[in-house]
């Protein structure tokens, strides 16, 4: 078993020296109490919350027949493990022979020695890390999405509740300029037949019509 550490898409790697004796991978549901009348409170699960994990090992200082491979410098790890923590970006953590392959954020990282060995404990707790793709659309998309919203927004413009007919109106051009819609003339004129009488055509100035 092997534990692998990398940066940057494995542009930067670090393979533990020491394989730490046991690991804990905690996954979790988002969970949220809900009160039901009649039935109490019970347990609705909203999500996946961000699994976690924390290793404990430690970088010798000198060739050990235990250890993988020789580091040399312990502190060359330990630079290379701060400066990726400082960088605010994420590492992937790798442990062969398991399912471990996790995007991970670095949540703390605790080193310093012990015994006059001049090996660097150390222990670092690690949370998943989840990459957020933002689709990207073309202008000619844009376009026509603002299209469609407009054209589905309803008018909202407050539409006049009477007219008084003026030289040259007829019913089409009332409709038209007070209602948007010339074809609403036959609503006008329903609303208006006491007022006009039996010919829509026959309209006269200063006539108010309800619209």
């Amino acid at each position: 078993m092997e534990f692998w550490l990398s940066y940057n898409n494995f542009a930067e790697k670090l393979q533990l020296p020491v394989p730490p004796p046991e690991y804990q991978y905690t996954a979790s549901n988002q969970n949220e109490m809900v009160n039901i009348l009649g039935l109490g409170d019970i347990i609705q699960i909203t999500g996946e919350g961000l699994a976690k994990i924390e290793i404990t090992s430690h970088f010798p200082a000198n060739r050990v027949p235990y250890a993988q491979y020789y580091l040399g410098d312990p502190y060359s790890a330990v630079e290379t493990i701060e400066r990726w923590r400082k960088s605010k970006r994420p590492i992937r953590l790798i442990i062969t022979g398991t399912p471990v392959n996790l995007a991970c954020a670095i949540e703390s990282f605790t080193w310093g020695e012990r015994g006059g060995s001049r090996d660097v404990q150390f222990s670092l707790k690690l949370k998943e890390y989840r990459f957020i793709q933002i689709k990207q659309i073309s202008i000619t998309e844009q376009i026509t999405l603002a299209v469609k919203t407009l054209a589905g927004r309803p008018d909202t413009k407050e539409q006049p509740a009477n007219y008084t007919v003026k030289p040259g109106d007829s019913l089409y051009l009332i409709a038209k300029k007070a209602l948007g819609d010339g074809n609403k003339w036959r609503e006008i004129y329903t609303k208006n037949k006491d007022i006009i009488g039996p010919n829509p055509n026959l309209i006269k100035p200063g006539q108010v019509l309800v619209l």
